[in-house]
This record gives structure tokens, sequence and C-alpha cells, in this order.
């Protein structure tokens, strides 16, 4: 598909793919990417997490775009962690769109 897009996939010098995750992973997907942002606390709780991994059918862009659009709204809403309502709310949200 990128080299379809002619210069563009030239000017990558790195490709990778992820196939489905499992919810572990998910898990450590998302903590990855806190801890990049220089995130050092846990702002999914457990039963977050499970709601995500299941909304997104562990699809890695999937499951990026319910994370960040449930961090938005936590913030938002001035929550420190992220709890299974709210994630369903960003899913009805996300599935909107």
């Amino acid at each position: 598909r990128i080299d379809s897009l002619g210069s563009l996939g030239e000017r990558l010098f790195v490709r990778s793919r992820l196939g489905i995750l499992n919810r572990e992973d998910a898990e450590g997907l998302l903590r990855h990417r806190l801890a990049a942002a220089g995130c050092g606390r846990t702002l999914f709780s457990p039963s977050a997490l499970d709601a995500l991994h299941r909304a997104s059918g562990g699809v890695p862009r999937s499951l990026i775009q319910l994370a960040d659009l449930t961090l938005l709204m936590g913030a938002s809403e001035g929550q420190a962690q992220v709890e299974e309502p709210m994630v369903q709310s960003a899913v009805s949200d996300w599935r909107g769109l």
C-alpha cells in the first residue's frame, strides 16, 4: 500500500505492521505510548483497559484512537484515572464519527 504512494514510500526508512493485539499486548502498547509521552503513572483502570481492548477488537489503530479520545474526555472532566464508563462514552462518540 505504501508503495502505491510513490516518493512517500521511498522516504520511509522503517515499515512495520502490527497484527491484532491480545489484552496484555494492548495494555503494553498503551503503557509504552504513555511512558514515551512522559507519563509515569497508570491512567487506565483494569476495567477501562478491558473495555478498550473489547471495543477496538485488538486493532492497534482503533485501540490508540479510542484511548486518545478517552484520555481527552477524562482530562476535560478533570479525572485522574479513566474508568470503564468513560470508555463506553468514548466508544459511543467514536462510532458516531
